[in-house]
């Protein structure tokens, strides 16, 4: 193409060429300048062209790396938006933890609540069975005390036995001697006088006091009073001849106890009920003299705490019994049956007791009685 321009253009030249001559030097250089104009504006578009074309394909070049470019973001993106969806659902994971973790921290801190208030309690018992322990300790120290007095009594009673064992009479030899004493004399009417004993169970047993007034009525030593023989028939109809030989007790605390330490003894001193004479108001005690299976009971009323009295044989604890711990007083006891042999010891007394309780006394609620069994 540049050839046939350039053909064309110089077959124009002569005749331009011509008539630049004939019509001047003037025209010549006018035509001139003018194709020099169009070789230099030609030159300058195909350069131009040129240029364009190498843009063209740089264009083409760069639009395929910006299509794999969009390619590759796309792919990315795709990436991304699982990548986000994967995060969504572990926030979603993450925040049901949190919820959990929450959760379980305010019950750990119940949890940590809850040990904190059975330490506490457990600090408390520890506390008080500590000084249960102190108790035992000084209990088992009056036990062997004790033990070394027993030890001692008892090696003096084997060499030097009561009197009295020895000088008790049989139901035989007391009825001769009873005969004997009617065949010699007479007693009044009024020498014999009912009375009447209260069981530990509420029961009554009539029983025959004897006066010291010996003779007939004053002023009328005609009317003879009834012998004993006669009494004693009467006495046979009321009560059986089972009771002979029976042991049994009922004695009651009139007074408060305040304040209360722990191994003092409680001396039950009003005596309702004591068959066989065993018991002692004025000790508390009640000392054996048949030997056999014995039933013991007892009740303790405690305010305004509570406190655990026991039975104890010969300074040794046979039974237990809580006491109180009421919204106002209460009342506890138990029932022990122990075997027992002649000379034993039996009495009740304050194991342990918690600071401020007493023993309280109202209408024969804190008693002690005992039978014998077998």
């Amino acid at each position: 193409m540049k050839l046939s321009i350039t053909l064309i253009a110089l077959c124009f030249v002569p005749i331009v060429w011509g008539q630049i001559l004939n019509q001047g030097g003037d025209t010549l250089q006018v035509h001139s300048k003018a194709i020099l104009d169009l070789q230099l504006r030609l030159s300058t578009v195909e350069h131009l062209r040129n240029e364009d074309e190498l843009r063209i394909a740089d264009l083409a070049k760069r639009q395929l790396i910006d299509q794999r470019r969009i390619a590759d973001l796309e792919e990315q993106q795709q990436i991304d938006d699982s990548r986000i969806s994967d995060l969504v659902n572990k926030r979603d994971e993450d925040n049901r933890t949190i919820a959990d973790l929450e959760k379980n921290r305010q019950d750990d801190q119940q949890r940590i609540a809850d040990l904190e208030k059975k330490r506490q309690n457990d600090q408390q018992r520890v506390a008080d069975l500590e000084k249960k322990r102190q108790n035992d300790q000084q209990r088992i120290a009056d036990l062997d005390k004790q033990q070394r007095v027993f030890e001692h009594r008892i090696a003096d009673l084997e060499k030097n036995p009561r009197d009295g064992d020895q000088r008790r009479l049989t139901n035989t030899q007391n009825q001769q001697h009873r005969r004997h004493v009617v065949s010699h004399h007479r007693f009044p009417f009024n020498s014999l006088t009912n009375s009447t004993t209260h069981m530990a169970d509420g029961r009554r047993m009539p029983s025959v006091r004897k006066t010291r007034s010996v003779g007939t009525y004053p002023g009328n030593s005609e009317l003879a009073g009834p012998t004993l023989e006669t009494i004693n028939q009467g006495i046979k109809k009321r009560v059986s001849t089972d009771n002979q030989g029976m042991v049994a007790f009922y004695a009651v605390l009139t007074h408060s106890i305040k304040p209360v330490a722990n191994l003092i003894e409680i001396r039950f001193d009003r005596v309702i009920t004591n068959i066989g004479g065993s018991y002692s108001g004025n000790t508390g005690t009640f000392t054996c003299t048949h030997a056999g299976v014995y039933v013991f009971s007892w009740t303790v009323h405690v305010d305004p705490r509570y406190m655990y009295t026991e039975l104890v044989k010969n300074g040794v604890m046979v039974g237990s019994a809580f006491s109180g711990d009421s919204p106002y007083s209460g009342i506890g006891g138990g029932t022990v049956v122990v075997q027992l042999d002649q000379g034993d010891e039996v009495w009740v007394r304050v194991e342990f007791h918690v600071s401020g309780s007493y023993i309280y006394v109202d209408r024969h609620t804190t008693t002690f009685s005992g039978f014998l069994l077998q």
